[in-house]
């Protein structure tokens, strides 16, 4: 754990690629949890694409 934010209820992680900082839903684990503790967290994300055709050769 690289940082715990209380104020605004969040933390920051360092992962092996990437580091990332995570809203807390529970402020009671929260309290529990201080920097340089070893924790275990949940990661997703996604990214979304739009794929249209382009238009036909002479028309407009």
């Amino acid at each position: 754990m690289q940082q715990v934010d209380r104020k605004n209820q969040t933390v920051t992680l360092r992962g092996a690629t990437r580091t990332v900082r995570l809203k807390i839903k529970d402020p009671e684990q929260l309290k529990l949890i201080k920097k340089g503790d070893q924790v275990e967290g949940v990661y997703a994300e996604a990214v979304a694409v739009s794929v249209v055709p382009a238009p036909a050769k002479g028309k407009k």
